[in-house]
């Protein structure tokens, strides 16, 4: 019996990889030297040591060493020097002095010029603003008037109402020294507004029970001040500004017409009740205004406080700013009952 060997395929030979080569070594690239940085700190120069190769910081290389004990100043070592300028060292490291380099520091500032241009804005705008506050603050002024009188002409037909329609007394003689008040039974009380006392004749007046706000007899825009043995002689603001309308119940004297009821008034809308009077003409509180025929006296001047214009109330409740300067007729017209 022949025995049948069984012969295995045999594997190819892989072929040999070549071999790479070497590579050469790269020669080692020489420490460069520390480059110094000048700055311009505090009036003097500086010098900014940075090591490339270490980026020591707070402290100087082993081969920085005589720099840093030949310049005290070299003080900062930093990884990155920014945006700072470099200067070449131009001598071998710690062998002299560094020079300064060609620095100019640019200072930017104000030309004579362009600071008076400056100037000229500021004051430009300053004077609109004041304008505009000085225009605003009157116009407040003349709004806290005309609700002070609102208030007055609230408190004038509550009186009226309560007293059968009557209108509020308001009589004047002169006094014992001729001096011009308001009779004790008024609206006002002995009332004269050159007075510093009279403060305290307004409270005597029929009408204060219903106006008990001494400050609203007083009109903002009023700076007149008076003095006298009453203030140990400080001057302090005028108590009253405000008047009221001769022909309502004043004193019969022949110059004016004159009605004591409410009912009496043929035209309410176009008869005014209180006026801001002015500073030379104010005194009692009955506003005489003369009307025609009779001439030959003069009447009591109304107030141009507010912009020319006069605070008015009228007998129907409503309160106005009017122009009356330079229309001696309107306030005519405007007194008649």
């Amino acid at each position: 019996v022949s025995e049948v060997r069984q012969v295995q395929k045999v594997q190819p030979v892989q072929p040999v990889k070549p071999v790479q080569p070497v590579q050469p070594v790269q020669p080692v690239q020489p420490v460069q030297p520390v480059q110094p940085v000048q700055r311009w700190t505090n009036g003097k120069w500086k010098m900014t040591r940075y090591d490339n190769q270490t980026g020591i910081r707070g402290s100087c290389a082993a081969a920085n060493a005589p720099a840093a004990r030949r310049w005290p100043e070299a003080i900062e070592v930093c990884r990155s020097p920014g945006p700072r300028r470099e200067t070449p060292d131009p001598t071998p490291l710690g062998r002299g002095p560094i020079e300064p380099a060609a620095f100019h520091l640019t200072h930017s500032a104000f030309t004579l010029i362009e600071l008076l241009v400056v100037i000229a804005i500021v004051s430009l705008l300053a004077t609109l603003s004041l304008a505009a506050f000085a225009h605003a603050k009157s116009q407040a002024r003349s709004t806290e008037c005309a609700s002070q009188f609102r208030q007055f002409q609230i408190g004038y037909a509550c009186y009226s109402a309560d007293n059968n329609l009557r209108l509020p007394v308001n009589t004047a003689a002169p006094d014992q020294h001729g001096i011009w008040r308001s009779t004790r039974e008024a609206w006002c009380g002995p009332s004269n507004a050159t007075l510093p006392e009279d403060d305290l004749n307004l409270r005597e007046g029929s009408l204060f029970p219903y106006v008990a706000a001494l400050r609203i007899y007083h009109c903002p825009a009023d700076s007149r001040r008076i003095s006298g043995l009453g203030r140990n002689f400080t001057a302090t603001l005028a108590p009253r500004s405000v008047s009221l309308n001769g022909s309502l119940n004043g004193r019969t004297n022949g110059l004016q017409r004159v009605i004591r009821l409410m009912t009496e008034a043929s035209q309410p809308s176009q008869t005014f009740t209180f006026v801001d009077e002015a500073a030379d003409s104010i005194d009692d509180g009955h506003f005489l205004v003369i009307q025609p025929p009779h001439t030959g006296t003069s009447s009591n001047e109304p107030a141009t406080r507010h912009n020319g214009r006069t605070t008015l109330a009228f007998l129907d409740g409503h309160v106005a700013l009017t122009a009356l300067t330079g229309h001696p007729a309107l306030i005519v017209t405007l007194a008649k009952p």
